[in-house]
């Protein structure tokens, strides 16, 4: 049987970094990090604000801000108030990596399918403790080698 109702959503959940200390009766916006790191709020519903231990009303008490990362209070915190949040359900949206950040240690634990460019533009080397795969055909840029230790394999599909 199918899942009924909205799907869980998968991510991170996290402790927002304590704003109190900026709060002075007058500024509406602020900047949401935890760890320092400003996060990427996908949705205003997947934060659980509390001021003064009242929780905050998301689209109500508090709306997204101008800029990313940050949200904007309909009532300035007063100075003194007490600050807590947590960040539920964050959906992962991390988009496109940039060229050359995934290594191959970063591929070893996936499982399924794999994709390989037609031609190799840089030099591939297998260790005695490897096995490879490569689905051809496949081109070796000029200048380029691919080396196989002994003990290790590289087959081409």
């Amino acid at each position: 049987m199918g899942y009924l109702g909205n799907h869980p959503v998968q991510g991170n959940f996290a402790v927002i970094d304590d704003i109190s200390s900026q709060f002075n009766g007058s500024t509406t916006q602020f900047t949401i990090q935890v760890g320092n790191n400003t996060q990427t709020i996908g949705s205003l519903a997947q934060m659980f604000i509390h001021i003064n231990g009242v929780y905050q009303i998301p689209g109500t008490a508090f709306t997204a801000g101008s800029s990313s990362g940050t949200i904007a209070f309909t009532g300035a915190p007063a100075s003194g108030a007490t600050f807590s949040g947590q960040i539920f359900g964050d959906t992962l949206d991390i988009g496109a990596p940039s060229d050359a950040t995934i290594t191959a240690a970063k591929l070893t634990s996936i499982q399924g399918a794999y994709r390989n460019v037609q031609t190799l533009t840089g030099g591939l080397s297998i260790t005695s403790t490897e096995n490879a795969s490569i689905v051809g055909p496949i081109t070796v840029s000029s200048g380029q080698t691919i080396n196989v230790a002994s003990g290790g394999t590289l087959v081409i599909l």
